[in-house]
């Protein structure tokens, strides 16, 4: 296509990569300081193109100070919020321990929000008694505006770019 012949090579090797960059329109904006410690999880789902295993869905986590991303295969999205919880899990089991200036281990960071859109099972009564036993802030972004999730669509954004050069690369199905 036109506009593919015409984009530069500026840290692009491959017209498949570059490929896989084209967008309709440009998205402006910024993203706000991140959280001081780790902790605060921003979450959206990916449909995938293809069912693989009966898998249909991937879960993304990104932690908002680290960037971390956890990621849990689903296969239908009512298992969207067992697929967090698992997340949760994950992370107060991994994340580092903190030292104080003496070398004093410090207590482990632990999920204390999850922001996402509004997805069903995200808002659910079973959700929100999850968060509330584990004392987890929930937030959303408002309804139908993507946009206000950035940190998650840009992850998932990145992850569909380099699957979509690895496809036309390797010319995968």
């Amino acid at each position: 296509p036109k506009n593919l012949a015409s984009a530069t090579s500026a840290g692009s090797a491959c017209a498949g990569c570059a490929a896989a960059r084209l967008r309709k329109t440009s998205h402006a904006g910024s993203l706000s300081a991140p959280a001081g410690e780790p902790g605060v999880l921003h979450v959206d789902l990916k449909e995938l193109v293809l069912s693989v295993g009966g898998y249909r869905y991937v879960v993304f986590a990104i932690d908002e100070y680290t960037r971390y991303v956890f990621v849990d295969f689903i296969k239908l999205k009512s298992e969207a919020a067992a697929a967090v919880q698992r997340i949760v899990a994950a992370f107060n089991a991994t994340v580092y321990t903190p030292v104080d200036d003496d070398g004093r281990a410090l207590p482990r960071p632990r999920v204390r929000e999850v922001h996402s859109d509004h997805e069903g099972k995200l808002v659910s009564a079973y959700f929100r008694a999850f968060c509330a036993t584990a004392s987890i802030h929930h937030t959303l972004s408002p309804p139908h505006d993507h946009d206000l999730n950035p940190i998650a669509e840009r992850v998932i954004g990145v992850v569909s770019e380099a699957a979509a050069a690895v496809r036309l690369n390797t010319d995968a199905s």
